[in-house]
């Protein structure tokens, strides 16, 4: 994935020239050996140097990176369950979790629960009170979407969003506030 074409190119001469010779120590082999091992190291540092730059936007290919980079692998296992049995197999090991959490979940009294403060107004159409949603509200939020995230149900990359924010934040804004004057949610939506 950092290959440039350049250090492609010059691994390829490098294995044409040894293919040629068949002797490693043969100067023309040396000389392209040195050639591409350049190339490959350039080619890694600026891959690397453009993946620390871009970190912001591209989380996820950094941390790929990093992670093809480590020698070991993060691993689950063995556990040991009430018994005091050590535990291997990943079913197993899915009901030690499961029965760990089961023990320290806490169950919520639904009994007393609160009732809220009503939102609506009385009358025929009922209103969500105070909420004025503002076209730069909408546009903020549109521009802080992260690049690096997949599209969604409606197949809408937040990348393409954050780009037309501000076509879209006015109609955007539109449709919201008359869905809470009118209290209903499009069907799209």
């Amino acid at each position: 994935m950092w290959m440039s074409h350049k250090a492609l190119k010059a691994v390829k001469h490098r294995h044409k020239v040894y293919r040629k010779y068949k002797d490693n120590t043969h100067p023309a082999c040396k000389k392209a050996d040195r050639l591409a091992s350049a190339a490959v190291k350039k080619s890694r540092q600026y891959f690397e140097c453009k993946l620390a730059q871009n970190i912001k936007m591209t989380k996820s290919h950094f941390f790929a990176y990093a992670r093809s980079k480590t020698k070991s692998r993060v691993q689950v296992g063995p556990l040991w369950d009430s018994c005091g049995q050590e535990v291997n197999e990943p079913g197993d090991m899915a009901e030690v979790f499961n029965q760990q959490f089961i023990s320290v979940f806490t169950m919520n009294d639904t009994a007393n629960v609160p009732v809220p403060e009503p939102v609506f107004r009385g009358g025929k159409t009922d209103q969500l009170v105070d909420i004025n949603i503002s076209v730069d509200a909408v546009k903020s939020r549109l521009e802080k979407l992260r690049d690096d995230k997949s599209p969604g149900d409606d197949d809408l990359s937040p990348r393409l969003l954050k780009m037309i924010s501000d076509e879209i934040a006015l109609p955007v804004t539109i449709v919201i506030n008359k869905s809470m004057i009118e209290g209903d949610v499009p069907l799209y939506w």
